[in-house]
């Protein structure tokens, strides 16, 4: 809240040049996946749970920001 009222207040307006606006690093994304026996068990979907899985995990590499370090342990 005090980092908005500082935005907000007059001296902080009043700047003759704005900072550049900072870009966040991608979040850090590190996957698990279970190969034990129970993931061959249906799930409520009719397939495996490893299916399931690997399809969950296609999806978030798919999507995963270019940038973004990626790591998969199995």
């Amino acid at each position: 809240m005090l980092m908005v009222g500082a935005l907000l207040s007059p001296a902080a307006t009043a700047s003759a040049t704005p900072a550049a606006p900072e870009v966040p690093e991608p979040a850090r994304i590190d996957l698990v996946l279970d190969l034990s026996g129970s993931m061959n068990e249906n799930d409520a979907g009719g397939q495996t749970r490893l299916a399931a899985a690997k399809q969950a995990v296609s999806r978030i590499i798919d999507t995963a920001p270019e940038q973004a370090p990626l790591g998969l342990r199995v």
